[in-house]
């Protein structure tokens, strides 16, 4: 007997969905006993293959009803994720088990929307699979397969199905279980990266005066440049900044252009009656 078992997302915890089977025969040994035997599939294969099962006992040539049930852990144990029921003819050589169509008991998968992966780790992100009633079925996780659905520059899924941050923003992803698809769902790339900014308040500046912003930006990033920006004034790339002409409170910002959602602020006074300051 021939078992093709599907492919699976990783090789940890180790089908489709399905670790192990058990096979049964009813009536079908020489004493009128019934025919059993427990199917494992090899943990350590995450791809599709085929494995030849022998069965320890000899069984009497006939026509038997087969039973075939999947289940989500090793030795028949954990969900039932499939099953099959055929009327099957054995024969003198001991052939006769053909093609058996299993139905999956999978039909509706769901991934939760907001889920985090931390620049520049990698994680496995979380799905469930439930059955025509709702019910969840506690299948492993590489069972699951994921599938980037936009922001493929922002996120990635590996060979093992992780998925790694590559840029912080929001991604959009899909997860599939035994051919069952869910709707795509967002995954926030995040980073932690952090920028400070001196000086963080300055002496006041006269209208016109200029003045010297540095930022620092620390923390996993492969970029560590600033993009500068103010209310009021102008500021050069080099955060150099020359206050407007109009007296007031302005804001500095330094933001990493990493992660632009990562900033600091400085704050300036203007004073018309103030003294010019140059800060190098």
């Amino acid at each position: 007997m021939i078992v093709r078992w599907a492919a699976r997302g990783r090789a940890v915890d180790p089908p489709g969905s399905a670790q192990s089977g058990i096979l049964t025969l009813p009536g079908a040994l020489p004493d009128g006993g019934d025919l059993r035997c427990v199917l494992n599939r090899r943990p350590d294969t995450p791809d599709a293959y085929e494995e030849t099962y022998e069965a320890a006992e000899p069984v009497r040539t006939g026509q038997w009803p087969l039973s075939l049930r999947l289940y989500a852990e090793p030795d028949g144990a954990g969900a039932l994720v499939g099953r099959a029921d055929a009327l099957v003819r054995i024969h003198s050589d001991g052939s006769g088990i053909d093609d058996v169509a299993v139905e999956g008991l999978v039909e509706r998968v769901e991934v939760p929307d907001g889920q985090a992966v931390l620049y520049p780790e990698k994680k496995w992100l979380i799905f469930t699979a439930r059955d025509g009633a709702g019910s969840i079925l506690p299948v492993t996780p590489g069972s699951g397969f994921f599938e980037v659905v936009q922001g493929a520059e922002r996120l990635r899924i590996g060979p093992d199905q992780r998925a790694e941050g590559l840029l912080p923003g929001v991604a959009s992803v899909s997860a599939s279980v035994d051919g069952v698809r869910s709707a795509p769902a967002t995954v926030r790339v995040i980073s932690n990266v952090e920028v400070k900014v001196t000086p963080a308040r300055t002496d006041p500046l006269s209208v016109g005066a200029t003045v010297r912003f540095a930022a620092e930006v620390t923390g996993d990033t492969p970029d560590r440049d600033i993009a500068w920006s103010a209310t009021g004034g102008a500021i050069t790339l080099d955060g150099v900044y020359t206050a407007p002409q109009a007296p007031g409170e302005y804001r500095i910002t330094a933001a990493s252009v990493f992660d632009p959602g990562k900033r600091a602020e400085a704050v300036v006074v203007v004073q018309s009656g103030a003294l010019p300051v140059i800060l190098e």
